[in-house]
């Protein structure tokens, strides 16, 4: 009986022990590869742990100093970090937590004040012009659609840009979703791949366009297997794509993607599954990828592997996607070229009925002397002139003025029921006769037309 209490007290101190103590292979970890000591350096933002990984032997180094408290952190395992002004910042996918890495100085610092989480898993973070950027993400059932930049003097996330197309929850969706995303840094746009439909997002326009539909399926990632961990970007438009037995070079801008899988595999994502070291997809040697395989009959648990950057060989090469047949651009010119062709369509056919209506109750020459009266008052020159009596006598002039007013005044009588012209005489002098629109006639014409 004694033996046994003094067991289960020393297990229980055992418990105790371990629930404080700072895990080595703590979660929360970044890693980069140092060409000086040829080895892969990984930190814990979680505990400050600096862990030296060498092909054969693997150290431990003195803790980085942290300034923050890390007791609500909630950090995926492994995070991703970019070079801004000497700095490595180091975000991570599921939360807003944003640190900023000193390795001189061997210390930690918290930049972000966010209080959020769980809203953004597996979104894709990029740099662009010393700012990180986030898009994406799956959180609360639902995959969103924000494009997203941390701002250190606000120490916040702030919204960019909202894709054109909407969230969705890919719980609920028939079928396999795949999803990716890259940052095309000599173009300035961000591709992105959603519910099988390829997007691109230009940052100089600020403006989504529509590319086309997922060409090949099967090999993207969906939500499920995280896609950004089988991602490393090799240039500023080409990523390197890891996914099960297969490696593929993937190049939005040009629509393209090739299967370089070497004959043994080595490049692709066999003896990769089981990370649990935290280590990156592979690290960029001069002219070289380090890729690490991970096997438990290895002593230190993994073994590291260099492949040239450069594919020797390419067993096929495909469309990304396939192209929309018309662009924005071309769907709005032949919008606008149709909108102008029904728009004339309609514009003749209105003008000709309205021709037809006129002729129904005057002539051309009659609806020209209609729109002369309608100007203003006519006096007896001006009626000279219309009726081109300019050369013929007085008596002349004054039978025929008198002949074309009881012939229009008859006609419009005809019509609508009232005379068009009306004779006045001039206020200044009383033997002037002035020839008038009657207001009448006017209001019957304004109904008609």
């Amino acid at each position: 009986m004694f033996k046994k209490r003094n067991t289960h007290r020393v297990w229980l101190a055992l418990i105790v022990v371990l629930m404080f103590c700072k895990s080595t292979y703590s979660i929360g970890y970044i890693s980069w590869y140092n060409d000086q000591d040829k080895a892969i350096h990984r930190i814990s933002v979680l505990n400050g742990n600096h862990v030296v990984f060498y092909e054969n032997h693997i150290d431990t180094l003195s803790s980085f100093h942290q300034d923050y408290n890390n007791s609500n952190l909630r950090l995926s395992g492994k995070g991703q970090h970019f070079a801004v002004n000497g700095r490595l910042i180091v975000v991570f996918g599921g939360c807003g937590s944003v640190f900023s890495i000193d390795t001189a100085a061997r210390s930690i610092t918290r930049l972000d004040l966010t209080i959020h989480s769980g809203y953004n898993f597996d979104a894709y973070q990029f740099k662009r012009r010393d700012t990180i950027f986030s898009f994406g993400g799956y959180g609360f059932w639902t995959e969103n659609n924000l494009l997203t930049y941390f701002s250190e003097l606000r120490k916040e996330w702030n919204v960019y840009s909202v894709g054109t197309f909407p969230p969705y929850t890919p719980d609920f969706e028939e079928g396999v979703t795949y999803k990716f995303a890259f940052y095309d840094e000599g173009e300035d746009a961000l591709y992105a791949l959603r519910q099988n439909v390829f997007y691109k997002f230009t940052f100089g326009s600020g403006e989504w366009d529509r590319l086309g539909n997922l060409a090949l399926e099967n090999i993207f990632p969906d939500r499920g297997t995280f896609g950004v961990s089988n991602l490393h970007r090799l240039n500023d438009s080409t990523v390197m794509m890891m996914g099960g037995l297969r490696a593929y070079y993937v190049m939005p801008r040009h629509n393209i993607i090739y299967d370089v899988t070497m004959p043994n595999g080595l490049n692709a994502n066999t003896g990769r599954r089981s990370n649990q070291f935290g280590f990156n997809r592979g690290y960029d040697l001069e002219n070289e990828l380090l890729l690490v395989k991970f096997s438990d009959k290895i002593e230190q648990g993994y073994l590291f592997e260099y492949v040239n950057r450069l594919p020797k060989r390419i067993n096929w090469e495909s469309q990304l996607y396939s192209q929309e047949t018309l662009t924005k651009q071309a769907k709005f010119g032949f919008s606008l070229f149709g909108f102008l062709l029904i728009g004339g369509f309609l514009t003749y056919w209105i003008r000709t009925l309205y021709l037809k209506r006129r002729y129904q109750y005057f002539t051309e020459a009659q609806w020209k002397f209609i729109q002369r009266l309608d100007k203003g008052v006519l006096q007896t020159q001006d009626l000279n002139e219309f009726l081109e009596l300019g050369t013929s006598s007085w008596e002349v002039q004054r039978r025929k003025r008198s002949e074309y007013i009881k012939m229009i005044n008859g006609v419009c009588m005809n019509q609508l029921g009232c005379e068009l012209v009306l004779r006045q005489k001039s206020p200044e002098d009383k033997r002037q006769v002035l020839y008038v629109m009657n207001v009448e006639v006017k209001n019957k014409l304004a109904r008609l037309m």
